[in-house]
């Protein structure tokens, strides 16, 4: 996908969720939900004029810095290299905060489903999506696996990446399945989570002092 069409898709997106959330503004109450527990009930409120700028904020800022970024990202060749697919990735976290706001506007509008599972089942095609484009990225500082031993080696920076890409699309089958478990949807995501953050960093890690023991065998 070209720059130019995704950033034409991402602001008429932004736009959309703007005019839908003015739309919607006047028969929302004075005080809106704004945060579920594990077992999908309310447990945060926000005042509505807050919540009217808080998610389309957020769309722009993350627009505009996903399409800063590139400009003055040490490694920004390596972006290039690798460009349409990184514009598929804005387009889809752009497309995910479109969805969730809708989601959180008809629940405030008095329509009743279970949100933890709603909201799994669109962060799983999210996870997905974006284990499907990892493989292509290259190393730089904005988009990807990043931490100090990626950053540090091609190498490694592949490997994880690689492991990366199969890891992110397991866990979107393993949230999907969540759904048949609705009373524990949001703790199997926040588990599958900080199980896929951990084992990346680790297995990056580890690939660096492999990497590092060979040379010294050198």
């Amino acid at each position: 996908m070209s720059t130019r069409s995704t950033v034409i898709l991402s602001l008429s997106l932004l736009l959309l969720v703007a005019a839908v959330s003015a739309a919607a503004f006047p028969a929302l109450p004075d005080q809106v939900a704004s945060h579920w527990d594990a077992a999908g009930q309310v447990n945060g409120y926000m005042p509505k004029t807050d919540d009217l700028l808080l998610l389309p904020g957020i769309m722009a800022a993350l627009v505009a810095l996903l399409f800063l970024m590139p400009l003055i990202d040490p490694l920004g060749k390596n972006i290039a290299a690798f460009r349409p697919q990184y514009n598929l990735a804005v387009l889809c976290l752009c497309l995910m905060l479109a969805i969730v706001r809708g989601i959180t506007l008809a629940w405030n509008l008095g329509f009743r489903f279970p949100m933890g599972v709603l909201l799994s089942l669109v962060i799983a095609v999210c996870f997905y999506f974006l284990g499907a484009i990892l493989p292509h990225a290259k190393r730089n500082w904005t988009f990807g696996i990043r931490t100090p031993w990626t950053l540090s080696s091609d190498v490694v920076w592949e490997k994880t990446h690689r492991l990366g890409s199969w890891l992110f699309r397991a866990s979107a089958v393993v949230i999907l399945a969540s759904a048949f478990f609705p009373d524990w949807v949001l703790t199997i995501l926040l588990a599958d989570m900080s199980i896929l953050v951990v084992w990346v960093v680790a297995y990056s890690y580890w690939e660096y002092r492999k990497g590092e023991g060979s040379a010294a065998g050198k």
